[in-house]
């Protein structure tokens, strides 16, 4: 190779030398720049990482912020339920902690605990710890977000929560915790829940009451109504064709035949502008699909304008056939209590705790002497004619209702308002009303006061027996005594008759003997008054005109009055017919007479001597004599004699037929008791009627013939 080779070609090598040189530079110089662009790179993300850093204290600041001040508990925890945030409202109302650092690293049951140790006495102070646990691990596992209802007490206050939980994700979407929040709805659950509980009660209070709800709707003139209105009429929307019905269709669909016009014109009168009542309420019948008849009570509720138009009408129809049925029930109750009440002879009468009426019945009214029950109401006792017993009978009302008990069946006496007294048996109880509470009293009594009489003649009647048997043994006895005495006297007369012939004429031996003789025919008087006066006196009864006897006895009788004494007679011509002793009747007459002339006043009398007929209901029962003679079922004659003298006092009544009772306006002796005892032996009796300073009748009662017709009349 020449050197010129040799040059171009080291030449050539330099060049290379000298390219790849150059090329080494240009790289060097590239990498200078690469270098150069990354520290500019470097400086700008350095600087771009001050401002993201700035930003991100910026945004970490904002966030707390707005966490900390939202009413909502947020929150994150890591994998093991610790927290890694929580804002302020969750270390405020749920876990007590003194500011939001504090949570950090902490769970729930951290809390909690602290909290039930600074309270042991309270076991339910916190016990939300242990119900946050789940939820966390429910969300953990599912991976998604959830909604979980949270409740419990938080420091001895029940709370409800809201919570929404969601997984924490890191940039990887790798799960390393969970984020949630918490919204304190418990007033509004609460109130939830109250709603709730009302519309339940409410449901279940239309249900009871059978109550339906209905609407007006004034544009389409409808009713817009409920499947509880159906139910009522035993149907259903869907076969009545919906919801909706005109009043007409209503009424001409259900309502009864007989109150369909009242009720139209109620429905649309509602609709008319009137001032009236803003709550309008109807009664009426409606026939169901299944035929039953039923009340309804329909309440509708008028919203007018201040012109008293309607603006809006809605109701509810009530069912009320059950009440109906109840109240027809206690009308039918209380006209039989008071239809008991107004017509049993009981007296009835109740009154409030002052002793004032409230009411009785009839009964009690007429005892009161007033027209009717409702006059007693509001008055006491002393308004009335027992004005005399009110303080006891007030005594009486406070004592049941102070102590409570009843008082039964005791005695007591009642003036009437006729000045009368009747006998009671009376029984108070405690008037309470349907608290139990004592609010009056309610008594009843009855009048027994013909109890107690019967009970008081029946005891005068077995006396007045017991002294008849009495009275008959005697009777046996003095008739006997009187026999034999009458025997003996005869002997006793005999012989000084015989003796008064065969005695020597001596003027005193003969005025002894004539007046033992006078004597003895005396003592055989009184004898033959004794057997008179007992109805055993030997009868020689004739058939005879009573009018005949009184008229042949007249001139007997009339030789017997004294100066001052007028006899008046009223004599038919022709008498009642007896069967008789002439002379014993008349001698009652005489005595009757007798007895009526004595008892003058001043001397002065006005007799009056009668003759009648009488049927037994004619004879008083009341001091009628013999005692316990009872009329046969027969006409009896009758002989009235009446006088105007001094009369008898009742309380001597029955004794003026005893023989020889006397007081000073009656006769002496035996006359009257002769006279019962004659009447007694032809079947009679005698009554008598009389007052004092005002006369006597006495009315003499003998059988009349049973062959004997006439006019009943006395």
């Amino acid at each position: 190779m020449s050197d010129t080779g040799r040059e171009i070609e080291e030449l050539r090598s330099s060049n290379q030398a000298l390219l790849e040189r150059v090329a080494e530079l240009e790289h060097r110089l590239h990498k200078a720049e690469l270098a150069e662009q990354c520290v500019q790179n470097l400086n700008k993300t350095i600087e771009e990482l001050k401002v993201n850093k700035t930003r991100y204290r910026q945004l970490a600041g904002l966030l707390r912020m707005m966490c900390d001040n939202v009413p909502d508990m947020i929150w994150a925890k890591d994998m093991d339920n610790r927290y890694i945030f929580a804002n302020k409202a969750i270390c405020r109302d749920l876990l007590g902690a003194a500011d939001t650092d504090e949570p950090i690293g902490n769970d729930d049951l951290f809390f909690a605990t602290r909290e039930r140790s600074m309270h042991k006495d309270n076991p339910l102070w916190h016990t939300f710890g242990e119900i946050c646990i789940d939820s966390d691990a429910a969300t953990i596992k599912s991976g998604l977000a959830q909604q979980f209802d949270e409740f419990g007490n938080v420091r001895g206050k029940f709370l409800f929560l809201d919570v929404h939980k969601a997984p924490f994700l890191n940039e990887n979407g790798e799960v390393i915790g969970t984020v949630g929040s918490a919204r304190d709805v418990t007033r509004a659950r609460q109130a939830e829940q109250a709603l709730k509980d009302s519309r339940q009660k409410l449901t279940m209070a239309m249900e009871l009451a059978n109550l339906s709800y209905w609407e007006y709707d004034l544009s389409k003139r409808q009713f817009l109504l409920d499947e509880r209105f159906y139910q009522q009429h035993a149907t259903n929307a869907e076969q009545e064709g919906g919801l909706m019905m005109t009043p007409r269709e209503y009424i001409s669909r259900f309502v009864h035949p007989d109150d369909r016009t009242r009720i139209l014109r109620s429905m649309e009168g509602a609709l008319e502008p009137f001032p009236g009542d803003d709550i309008l309420e109807e009664e009426y019948r409606i026939i169901r699909r299944d035929g039953e008849v039923r009340h309804i009570l329909t309440r509708t509720w008028l919203d007018r304008d201040g012109q008293g138009r309607t603006l809006r009408l809605f109701g509810a129809n009530q069912d009320i056939t059950e009440r109906k049925r109840i109240e027809i029930s206690l009308a039918e109750a209380n006209y039989l209590l008071q239809t008991i009440i107004n017509t049993t002879p009981i007296r009835v009468f109740w009154k409030d705790t002052q002793s004032l009426y409230l009411g009785c019945n009839p009964a009690f009214a007429r005892d009161a002497g007033v027209e009717h029950p409702r006059d007693m109401i509001g008055k006491d006792d002393s308004h009335f004619c027992w004005k005399d017993q009110a303080e006891r009978y007030r005594a009486d009302d406070l004592f049941v209702m102070q102590s409570g008990q009843p008082r039964l069946s005791y005695d007591e006496c009642q003036n009437t308002p006729d000045g009368q007294q009747i006998c009671l048996r009376t029984s108070k109880v405690p008037l309470r009303n349907i608290a139990n509470e004592i609010i009056g009293i309610l008594g009843v009594y009855e009048d027994i006061t013909e109890r107690v009489q019967a009970q008081t003649e029946k005891a005068r009647l077995e006396a007045l027996n017991q002294q008849l048997q009495k009275n008959e043994s005697l009777g046996r006895m003095a008739g006997a005594i009187a026999h034999h005495f009458n025997n003996r006297l005869q002997a006793v007369l005999g012989n000084l008759e015989l003796a008064q012939l065969d005695m020597p004429n001596d003027a005193s031996i003969e005025e002894n003997i004539a007046s033992a003789i006078n004597e003895c025919y005396r003592a055989a008087e009184i004898s033959g008054m004794m057997l008179s006066y007992l109805g055993r006196k030997p009868l020689h009864p004739k058939t005879y005109d009573l009018s005949d006897i009184c008229r042949n006895g007249l001139p007997i009788i009339q030789a017997t009055l004294t100066e001052g004494i007028t006899l008046t007679t009223r004599l038919p011509a022709k008498g009642p017919i007896i069967q008789a002793d002439e002379k014993l009747i008349q001698q009652v007459l005489i005595n009757l007479i007798v007895n009526a002339c004595e008892a003058s006043r001043d001397g002065q009398n006005t007799i009056r001597l009668e003759i009648s007929k009488a049927s037994p209901e004619m004879i008083p029962e009341e001091h009628r004599f013999p005692i316990g003679w009872q009329p046969e079922n027969r006409l009896y004659a009758c002989i009235k004699v009446k006088d105007n003298g001094h009369g008898i006092a009742r309380k001597n009544i029955s004794n003026i037929f005893d023989p020889f009772f006397s007081d000073k306006f009656t006769g002496r002796g035996m006359g009257l008791s002769v006279s019962l005892g004659i009447i007694s032996a032809h079947g009679g009796g005698i009554s008598v009627n009389s007052k004092v300073s005002h006369g006597s009748t006495f009315r003499v009662y003998i059988p009349v013939l049973e062959s004997e017709t006439g006019d009943q009349h006395e």
